[in-house]
């Protein structure tokens, strides 16, 4: 049984269906099993006819998540760059982008804690699936299987008829050519670059969160749906200020920092910092407000589940004549 992580772009469906036929040829029979639940992998399981099996997977919810990361042994990853992955959502299924980072992070996060740590991976970039022998060659070492020149030419036909390295719908998005993110899209971008240590099988270690990825409230702490302003102003009653993000880490024991810089507090105020993972409350702690100045305060934190976003709130406890807040950066960093 092998078990295919793709990202859901076209080019990683069309490298799952390559491995297929790649399998197809090498051993015969194979049974191609694409789901997102668990209830979808049983009911397909339970339908199969061969002893050889591949399962396909480019969006587990938490129970299948759960599965794959305690059973899968023989793992291909399908690596692309979150980055692209994001920006592809955003065009091709019409996302908002902020959804788009959303999805992202929740899918990346939950393939880091099924693949980060195994022995018996293969990493596949682009690079490496868009070129049929590199593919080849790769998926057939990982799995221990030699062929004569003559089956692999037949793999070589295969994967031709399938067209894996045709024309990419996605091209356009890569970073190579002149697609021009705006400059939200690229500030928002750049809070997945750290996904790409699994590439390597390394395991996330830091995430920055920019102000820009956060959500701000009106005078009455009712949410906008807009991003956070560059300045606060605290002048109002109790509120929230800020939540969000609601992006998606992997399993693990966190630290997280915020940076704040306050001006004009002159009759003095302190915040509620909570945090919270899906409905859970995970930290509610206060903290003093300075007159003036750059302030920062840390909060440890742990994920017990990756599929459940994770939510940064600043309330206001008591109500304000004066000053402002801005909320500089967010950094989390691991821990374990």
């Amino acid at each position: 049984m092998i078990t295919v992580l793709g990202l859901p772009t076209s080019s990683s469906h069309r490298a799952a269906l390559a491995i297929r036929a790649i399998v197809q040829v090498a051993l015969g029979d194979v049974d191609f099993l694409h789901f997102s639940t668990l209830e979808q992998l049983k009911e397909q399981w339970s339908l199969r006819r061969s002893n050889n099996v591949i399962l396909y997977t480019d969006d587990p919810d938490e129970k299948t998540s759960q599965l794959l990361a305690s059973k899968a042994r023989q793992i291909i990853f399908l690596a692309e760059d979150p980055i692209f992955v994001a920006l592809c959502m955003q065009q091709k299924f019409n996302r908002q982008f902020r959804a788009s980072l959303m999805l992202t992070s929740s899918i990346f996060a939950s393939f880091h804690d099924i693949v980060v740590g195994e022995s018996n991976v293969l990493i596949l970039p682009p690079e490496k699936r868009f070129t049929p022998n590199l593919l080849i060659a790769g998926v057939l070492s990982f799995l221990d299987i030699a062929l004569p020149d003559e089956r692999t030419e037949e793999i070589v036909d295969a994967i031709a008829d399938l067209d894996p390295g045709g024309e990419r719908v996605e091209a356009a998005l890569d970073s190579d050519t002149s697609y021009a993110m705006t400059a939200e899209e690229r500030i928002m971008a750049q809070s997945l670059i750290p996904y790409r240590s699994i590439f390597t099988n390394g395991a996330t270690v830091r995430f920055n969160w920019p102000r820009q990825l956060f959500l701000g409230t009106d005078q009455v702490g009712a949410p906008t749906g807009t991003s956070l302003p560059e300045v606060i102003e605290l002048v109002g009653p109790a509120r929230i200020l800020s939540y969000g993000p609601y992006f998606h880490l992997p399993r693990g024991v966190w630290l997280l920092r915020t940076f704040l810089e306050v001006e004009d507090n002159y009759s003095g105020n302190e915040l509620t910092i909570e945090i919270m993972i899906g409905q859970e409350i995970l930290v509610h702690r206060p903290a003093l407000l300075p007159i003036q100045g750059s302030y920062s305060f840390e909060v440890p934190f742990t994920v017990t589940e990756p599929r459940y976003p994770v939510e940064h709130r600043l309330q206001l406890r008591q109500g304000a004549i004066e000053g402002v807040l801005i909320l500089k950066k967010v950094e989390i960093t691991r821990v374990n």
